[in-house]
């Protein structure tokens, strides 16, 4: 059993600073061992630093990875326990800037990686902006259709991206897809179930209904994904939406029936 909780975006986030205290962003390129992180955080321990938040990610340096991390340090003692930090033979190199804007943005990290590309970051007020200015010039059902369009092609992008990463679990990538769905801030969850050819998709906290009221965008790539499956087209229809009262969205993905 676990506890999900909202997840602060690390490379842009808010500290509350005590009098006295500074916001300490530090990187430190520790040997990859076991223990490593804890001899790095006795120390910062060592001098009363509150660490707030952090993240650990590979390095491009055989046997060596990055512990990143915001911490709350008195003013007076950020230098000497950098200089006990430089001491520990598992710290390979030190990178540290003092921050004193209310919002914090890293300036040790240049980019966002997922799955081996680069990500970038949207917020949901934008996508608003999107969505009004592309209905304005093409009409709220060609609107529609764009973003329909577009996400049949990033859900096939996603399939065979996803093979790529796991492997083709054929049915199974269904839950695969969530959980990036999930992971990427898209959804709060998930969950699927099959009815013969049919697929029956729930989406918790669509990104897409809070934006547009409903959803076309994510439709499309839900039918885009179980057309690559199946390697036969689908079609995908919003059934339930959030933004009409409903519990959860749900999608109804099926195959689409040609007419000779």
């Amino acid at each position: 059993m676990h506890m999900t909780h909202s997840l602060p975006l690390f490379t842009i986030t808010s500290i509350h600073k005590p009098e006295g205290y500074v916001i300490l962003e530090l990187s430190l390129l520790l040997k990859d061992v076991p223990g490593a992180i804890y001899s790095a955080s006795n120390v910062i321990k060592s001098y009363n630093g509150d660490i707030k938040w952090g993240v650990t990610h590979e390095s491009d340096k055989p046997g060596l990875a990055w512990w990143c991390t915001f911490l709350l340090v008195k003013e007076d003692l950020v230098d000497v326990m950098i200089d006990s930090l430089r001491k520990l033979d598992v710290v390979s190199e030190l990178n540290y800037t003092i921050h004193k804007d209310k919002i914090i943005i890293t300036k040790h990290h240049d980019s966002i990686i997922c799955l081996g590309g680069r990500a970038i970051l949207f917020r949901t007020e934008w996508l608003k902006h999107i969505h009004a200015a592309v209905g304005k010039t093409w009409g709220k059902e060609g609107a529609k259709a764009l973003a329909y369009v577009v996400g049949v092609d990033i859900g096939k992008a996603a399939h065979e991206s996803h093979v790529g990463f796991v492997g083709d679990l054929k049915e199974e990538l269904l839950n695969f897809l969530l959980d990036m769905m999930k992971g990427s801030g898209w959804i709060s969850g998930g969950s699927w179930e099959k009815d013969g050819d049919k697929y029956i998709i729930r989406l918790n906290d669509l990104f897409e209904c809070e934006v547009a009221g409903e959803s076309h965008l994510v439709r499309g790539e839900l039918a885009g994904y179980v057309t690559a499956i199946r390697g036969r087209d689908y079609k995908a229809t919003e059934v339930k939406c959030r933004a009409r009262g409903d519990e959860h969205c749900e999608f109804i993905v099926e195959p689409v029936e040609r007419v000779l």
